[in-house]
């Protein structure tokens, strides 16, 4: 349990602090908040040290899972995402807390084989809970909870390139 600053991978050249890491098929790599800790004590609060996100995975970061954890932009730093997915597959998005973040709770593009699931995304200051942006594929979105969020609750956008072979359902959205 505590307070931490942001997150991102794949900024920089695979082995270095801000690089790429990569889990393989059937063997992904979890970055998981304290499973013994109480539901809510791991904090993201500070955006990372490159983008204005919480959690940040650019380009390739493959078969990742990302569990439990609260981004929770109490210190007005976090201005676009709480967790952010560009340029990545098989990542997967798990009972995470995203709250007051200054654009979205969550926010994709350019993935294939995404999951985000039994995540709540509420009280985003500009725009949407989950927004799956242009270039998705066979993104599921199933299980969260998306309320009082400044626009949408959930958001597929194919601007810019389309949305593909996409599953929403069992989510509870309410008050955006």
């Amino acid at each position: 349990p505590g307070v931490y600053g942001g997150i991102v991978l794949g900024w920089e050249a695979p082995g270095s602090l801000y690089g790429q890491i990569a889990g393989t098929p059937g063997n992904p790599i979890t970055i998981q908040a304290d499973p013994t800790a109480p539901a809510g004590s791991v904090i993201i609060q500070t955006r990372n040290n490159k983008t204005p996100d919480g959690i940040d995975l650019e380009d390739g970061s493959n078969w990742l899972i990302i569990k439990g954890f609260t981004v929770n932009n109490a210190s007005g730093l976090i201005t676009r995402a709480g967790i952010k997915v560009s340029n990545s597959a098989d990542v997967s998005l798990l009972n995470n807390l995203c709250i007051n973040n200054g654009t979205w709770g969550i926010f994709t593009n350019s993935t294939t084989d995404l999951l985000v699931q039994g995540n709540t995304a509420t009280h985003s200051l500009a725009q949407d809970g989950i927004f799956i942006d242009y270039n998705n594929t066979r993104p599921v979105v199933r299980g969260n909870s998306v309320s009082d969020n400044a626009h949408d609750g959930i958001h597929l956008d194919g601007d810019g390139g389309i949305v593909t072979g996409a599953l929403v359902e069992s989510n509870i959205v309410y008050d955006n």
